[in-house]
């Protein structure tokens, strides 16, 4: 019993040996509507030909699971929690073996993973504490965006820091013409350089973020503000209207109207 599983185990190293990760970026850029779409990118070394051969007669599946088994990295898999956003028009995407060394007999694949990240509803509308950011309409026309850290699946450290490992780099991409008031820590291009900050891209590598903050704000244009209002009363006007008193407002409505016009009529001596 304990030769068979020195053995499995002896097994499983040469297979994790087989597909070496060299690179895993992961790009999240938030939208002004609080999802955000997501590219992950993996890059890993393929040696020996069995798993050469094995990686090209994978490509064409395209399921998370089947390339996890394969492949034997972790790091094969959503880095986000689907407890805590909606994972939505998942895209798995091997690319063909590249940069090869027939030599050592080695060659690098890629995987190229894109998703958009969603809140959870429910029909009072967002569920709390979902989303990769939450929204705060805290003043007219300007809407704040806060980072939730917890729709994040990294490593952890015992405090709950996120650990982005050497081989690891996150990037935050913003909408055009945000502001950001609040950043934790700075990424290192930054330097000492205090917020707010109109840069559009912040990267994070193979590093610690102790109490992880990013909040940005992003002010609307007058024209959407009235389009937005004129949107809102439109809804309540319909809500009105299919009610349980809709027709009875109908009814008042077209009294009102036939006795504004009959009074009109009357003035005139019509």
């Amino acid at each position: 019993m304990l030769r068979r599983l020195l053995l499995g185990l002896l097994l499983l190293s040469f297979v994790s040996a087989d597909f070496i990760p060299r690179n895993l970026d992961v790009f999240v850029t938030v939208n002004e509507d609080g999802t955000a779409y997501i590219v992950e990118q993996l890059d890993f070394l393929v040696t020996g030909s069995y798993h050469l051969s094995l990686y090209e007669t994978g490509i064409p599946k395209n399921d998370l699971a089947s390339w996890a088994t394969l492949t034997g990295l972790n790091d094969v898999r959503y880095h986000v929690d689907s407890r805590v956003v909606d994972i939505q028009n998942q895209v798995i995407g091997p690319q063909p073996l590249s940069r090869c060394n027939p030599i050592e007999d080695t060659c690098y694949g890629q995987l190229i993973i894109t998703y958009t990240a969603a809140p959870y509803y429910t029909d009072e509308g967002i569920t709390e504490g979902t989303g990769v950011v939450f929204i705060d309409s805290y003043k007219p026309r300007t809407k704040q965006y806060i980072l939730n850290s917890r729709a994040f699946v990294f490593e952890f450290s015992q405090k709950e820091d996120i650990i982005l490992s050497e081989i690891t780099t996150l990037t935050l991409e913003v909408p055009e013409g945000s502001v950001v008031v609040e950043v934790k820590p700075l990424p290192e291009d930054f330097g000492g350089l205090k917020p707010p900050f109109k840069e559009v891209s912040y990267s994070w590598s193979n590093t610690i973020l102790p109490n992880f903050s990013f909040i940005f704000e992003k002010e609307g244009s007058l024209d959407s503000e009235i389009t937005a209002f004129f949107l809102g009363f439109q809804g309540e006007v319909f809500s009105w209207l299919s009610g349980e008193y809709g027709l009875a407002i109908i009814i008042l409505v077209a009294i009102l109207l036939v006795s504004y016009f009959y009074l009109t009529r009357s003035r005139k001596g019509v």
